[in-house]
Order: structure tokens, then sequence, then C-alpha cells
């Protein structure tokens, strides 16, 4: 159980699991206990079945501003679980829609990219600071954003500082969709739960089949789909068998 001092707040409704990073004050900056307590609820999402896919959104007016530089910012701060929790959210087996309600700026924008989609409310605003603060992004942001919206925009948003509202994230391909703030949520948990209705197995298959494609030839991607068909028929010839 979570309470509402928790730096995340984590809730089960209907197959889907919502996970809001609660520090508002802070932009929702990511610290060690929130990290931590993200961890936990991804490695939750994995290992649950009744849990189908996965919504992440911020309190108060920010989705994160990236990472606390309270806790990060010497360099000799341990910033690999912050690296490890990026990289995890594209490695769980479930989808994961990131529901951004505000700036999502940096290590927020990361975070955000490495989500399945994103919905955006009206007044998000993605931008990239890593340049101007000195730092490397460990997460995958240079892959990630390179795909979302091509390598001109991407250049121009983390070398040259361009920001981009919710409607020119829309046209960049950044945002698959946009929404009033207050329909934000409902629509963001309305989506996930269309997938809970979908053979789990099959959205884990399509959605491995799908990220398995970035960066490969689509001769080499037809191939490994031909492999992702068979074990599907497979599959699906055990269950009408014993359903018969």
């Amino acid at each position: 159980m979570t309470s509402a001092q928790d730096p995340l707040l984590a809730t089960k409704d209907a197959g889907v699991l919502t996970v809001t990073m609660n520090r508002s004050p802070q932009r929702n900056a990511l610290s060690p206990d929130l990290v931590s307590a993200f961890a936990d609820a991804l490695a939750d999402l994995a290992h649950d079945d009744s849990l189908g896919a996965c919504v992440v959104t911020g309190a108060g007016s920010a989705f994160c501003a990236g990472l606390d530089f309270a806790a990060y910012a010497e360099a000799n701060a341990d910033r690999t679980t912050v690296t490890a929790l990026l990289h995890s959210i594209g490695q769980t087996p479930k989808p994961i829609i990131a529901a951004v309600n505000g700036p999502a700026v940096t290590g927020g924008l990361e975070l955000a990219l490495a989500c399945d989609w994103i919905i955006a409310a009206e007044n998000a605003v993605f931008f990239d600071t890593h340049a101007r603060v000195g730092a490397y992004p460990g997460g995958g942001l240079p892959a990630y954003l390179v795909e979302a919206v091509g390598l001109r925009t991407a250049k121009a948003m983390t070398l040259g500082g361009l920001r981009l509202d919710a409607v020119a994230a829309l046209r960049a391909g950044l945002v698959a969709e946009i929404t009033s703030p207050a329909e934000l949520l409902d629509r963001s948990a309305e989506v996930a739960r269309t997938i809970c209705m979908h053979d789990a197995r099959l959205v884990g298959m399509l959605r491995r089949g799908m990220n398995e494609a970035v960066g490969h030839t689509t001769e080499h991607t037809l191939g490994a789909g031909k492999e992702h068909l068979r074990t599907w028929r497979a599959s699906a010839d055990t269950t009408l068998r014993r359903n018969h």
C-alpha cells in the first residue's frame, strides 16, 4: 500500500497499474527514494499476472524534471540506479504508457521516451538540457529521441535547446495523441484497459517484434517475424486443443 506522502503512488484497477511520481514540490525530479519505489513498481508489473498494462504520470503540474540535483549533482554521485530504471522500462514485458501532464525535461523526457508511447496533455512540453548541464544521457535518449522525431529535430532539441509543446510534439511523432489536462488520466487508462482485453501473450510478442525491428533491415525483421509467427501458432494450437 502507498500513502499520500510516498514519493511514488501505485494503484491497480481493471488490470492497469497506474504509477504516479509524487514529488510535486520538486516537479517530480528523480530522487533515490523515487527511483527505488519506481523499480519496485515495475517488478510488480512484470510478475503480477493480473496486470496487463501500466500508465506513468506525475503529480501536480509537471511530469518529471529529470534528476534531483540535491541527490545527484556531485560528480561522484551514483546514478547507476537511475540508468537501470530507465533501461528496465523498455525491458518490462508489458506495455507502459506515459501520460505526460506537464513539462518532461531531460531525464524526464528520457523516462517518457522509454515508455511504449506518450499521451500528452495540452499543457505538456518536452525539452532536453543534457548538453547545457554537462551530462551524457545514460538511459538511451539519443537513440529514443532520434527514433521518435528524426535526426534533425533530435539534434535541435538536444544540442540547440528546441522545446516542443504538445502540438509540435504530435506533429514531430513524439506524442501519439493530445487530450485536455482533465481528461489525460481517463484517456490513458482507457487505452491501457483496451490493451488488457487482448491476449497477453500476443501483446507481448507483438510488442517484442516491433521493438526488435528498430535498427534492423526489413529483411531481418521479416525473418524474425516468421519465428514469432511459428511460436504464436504453436501456442495457439495448444490452447485450442486444450479448449476442445
